[in-house]
């Protein structure tokens, strides 16, 4: 019998302001889906149930001030709400919880995680996958800022023989964790726990990266774009990615797509003559 996934109808969102860092991996109750650090603040979620409340343990605010207690449906959180089938060239997705979503079809159970791919930054970034990968086939793939995995799933269906992903939020952690093996590509894809910048060193064809501008900068400055085929940079504002396009095509990188809309670009770039010209940066 296949188990069939389902997102929790209620939420609970415990806001506490300051950095939750157990020493392992956290056991916070019944109800207890994950927890997201950003900007100095932590978000501990929980599936309500049916009588729409769940405790947050004690032991989990020692030292965090809670700030708001949020109570929602779960069609109302910004990302996994209304999820449907759809396709990005090859590839098709759906949602984990369909019970017959066809032969090839990559399975995402969003959860309270980033990138289902409504978003267009993720939309943008699977379209760049697919352009690259109908003229090349990168063998080695780096995803930093995984989210839920999907970009790391994409580059597998199309053709990677390893896909190193990388998420910081724990929330989204469990969650590529989770869809890695729902599409069973354990052998394929490994999820890390950890900071890009302490992944940037990693051997890859192509680094897609869809992550904030601080992040990306440091990964620019630390090495992490060297010496790459491709580079698929999202997540950024228009002045955000003219700064990075300028840095990187000053280093031999030749920009061969942008994408933009009203707020977001992602920049997609070719190594071909940055790979014998990029070095370590001084210092």
């Amino acid at each position: 019998m296949t188990h069939r996934f389902h997102p929790p109808e209620n939420l609970v969102i415990y806001e506490a302001e300051g950095v939750y860092s157990p020493p392992g991996p956290p056991d916070l109750g019944p109800g207890f889906q994950g927890y997201w650090v950003e900007g100095g603040y932590t978000f501990f979620f929980y599936d309500a149930g049916p009588h729409g409340d769940a405790a947050l343990p004690e032991e989990a605010g020692e030292g965090l001030h809670i700030r708001y207690v949020h109570r929602m449906k779960y069609s109302q959180w910004q990302d996994g709400a209304g999820m449907k089938p759809f396709g990005v060239g090859p590839l098709r997705f759906a949602p984990a919880w369909d019970p017959d979503p066809g032969e090839g079809v990559i399975r995402i159970d969003p959860g309270l995680a980033f990138g289902f791919g409504g978003h267009p930054t993720t939309r943008a970034c699977l379209e760049a996958l697919v352009r690259i990968y109908r003229r090349d086939v990168p063998s080695q793939v780096l995803d930093l800022g995984a989210g839920t995995g999907i970009l790391a799933l994409a580059a597998a269906a199309l053709g990677a023989r390893t896909v190193r992903a990388v998420e910081y939020s724990h929330l989204a952690w469990v969650t590529a964790r989770r869809n890695v093996a729902l599409n069973r590509l354990e052998q394929v894809i490994e999820v890390y726990h950890g900071l890009a910048e302490d992944h940037g060193d990693q051997p890859a064809d192509l680094v897609c990266s869809n992550l904030n501008h601080a992040v990306q900068k440091n990964l620019l400055a630390s090495g992490g774009f060297r010496n790459r085929r491709h580079l698929i940079l999202s997540g950024l504002f228009h002045h955000e990615a003219d700064e990075l396009k300028a840095a990187l095509t000053g280093e031999g990188y030749r920009l061969m797509d942008q994408v933009r809309d009203t707020r977001w670009a992602t920049l997609v770039l070719t190594g071909d003559q940055a790979r014998s010209r990029i070095s370590a940066p001084p210092g």
